[in-house]
């Protein structure tokens, strides 16, 4: 009987992802979505030179067929003589429907200063898909072996984390779980389900994955935000209740704003910024 549940449950999510990659496939081609963006004056800054350590850099997908643009963000003593051995691990953060790879750059600097003092920070074009379609080969294989050949980083799940705001953070959870041997931390601020289609079947899609005991899940959202989203959340921290590794945060008053969200203070004093730098590195392997 579970056996047959098991493999009702596969069928399902494969029937969700095909009509939901039918939808982006009809949308990329009316949007004309821009897979690659010059970053305006901070990419002017970047090609200059003015931040060191950061590169805006194309991956040519297969699987889009075209060039996606990312940015990488070195760990802060990666080029010294005492960190020319070590290995990093990699923080991947998506952006929100109207962004791209240079978003979190722009948005969130302190955020990236401070993951920096640890990881790498790469800012990913990860389109409008939620992670649908050729877009999930493309974040889940192509874009950590593009990485990992670029940069000395830590090669498995244990030294990567995929998250992202709004869009960026629907396609966290969507693609990091039905991913977990890539990543082992996902991290979904506001995840905008209702963006890319129905939020209870793409919730049922990325729960048709169990989670590993070793996954590290990490949930942020305001009370003040679109009912889905508030909503998206709950159900999924509930699915995830018993769940070793889950840190869900739900911001009295905050709406749909990674800025203000990052600067609310929690009961114990700490900004959310620091408590979910913390979370996301917890489980990181931090390299030797």
């Amino acid at each position: 009987m579970r056996l047959g549940l098991t493999a009702i449950l596969a069928a399902a999510a494969l029937v969700t992802a095909a009509l939901i990659a039918r939808e982006w496939i009809r949308s990329t081609r009316s949007a004309g979505i821009d897979w690659q963006a010059d970053g305006g004056s901070l990419g002017e800054e970047v090609r200059a030179g003015v931040h060191p350590g950061v590169e805006h850099l194309l991956l040519s997908s297969s699987a889009l067929k075209r060039e996606v643009g990312v940015v990488v963000a070195n760990p802060q003593g990666y080029d010294d003589a005492s960190g020319r051995t070590r290995r990093w691990p990699v923080v991947y953060v998506g952006h929100g429907i109207g962004g791209n790879e240079w978003e979190i750059f722009e948005v969130a600097p302190e955020l990236v200063l401070q993951l920096r003092q640890h990881a790498f920070v790469v800012g990913v074009n990860q389109g409008r898909s939620g992670g649908y379609g050729p877009a999930e080969t493309m974040l889940a294989v192509e874009l950590p072996a593009f990485v990992d050949e670029q940069r000395r980083t830590v090669t498995s799940a244990r030294g990567r984390a995929l998250t992202g705001f709004s869009l960026g953070g629907m396609t966290a959870v969507y693609v990091g779980f039905r991913h977990q041997d890539v990543f082992g931390t996902i991290g979904g601020f506001s995840s905008a389900c209702y963006l890319i289609g129905d939020c209870e079947r793409i919730r049922a899609a990325a729960l048709a994955t169990p989670l590993v005991p070793t996954s590290n899940v990490v949930l942020a959202s305001g009370t003040a935000e679109d009912a889905r989203i508030v909503s998206f959340q709950r159900q999924l921290a509930a699915a995830l209740a018993d769940h070793p590794d889950l840190t869900v945060w739900s911001l009295p008053g905050v709406g749909h704003d990674l800025a203000a969200q990052l600067r609310f203070r929690l009961e114990d004093g700490r900004k959310l910024q620091d408590a979910w730098v913390a979370a996301i590195l917890s489980q990181l392997d931090v390299g030797r």
